[in-house]
């Protein structure tokens, strides 16, 4: 049980940082970009969390901002999608 709990504890302060509580809709993956881009690095690395918790779905999105966004932008997305591992499989040709 003990274990169970600590495994759980992460996702529970990801979902709690994105806003995301039990019977609520997840993240807005678009929406999510908008502040990972932000200057407040706060904003940014809460948003970083919840896109990373999002998984798969958040890909898009990244990949999105990695080809057009500044250069800035496109690091933010490039560690971002590196956080999803293997779930940001989908943005393999973007990053070549």
């Amino acid at each position: 049980m003990r274990s169970t709990v600590s495994a759980l504890l992460p996702l529970g302060l990801v979902l709690a940082l994105a806003g995301c509580g039990p019977g609520d809709a997840p993240p807005d993956p678009a929406a999510l970009v908008g502040d990972l881009t932000s200057t407040d690095e706060k904003k940014s690395g809460d948003a970083r969390l919840a896109l990373i918790s999002v998984g798969e779905p958040a890909t898009p999105a990244l990949v999105g901002l990695l080809q057009n966004g500044s250069p800035r932008e496109r690091v933010l997305a490039a560690t971002t999608l590196w956080g999803l591992g293997a779930r940001g499989a989908a943005a393999v040709p973007a990053l070549a």
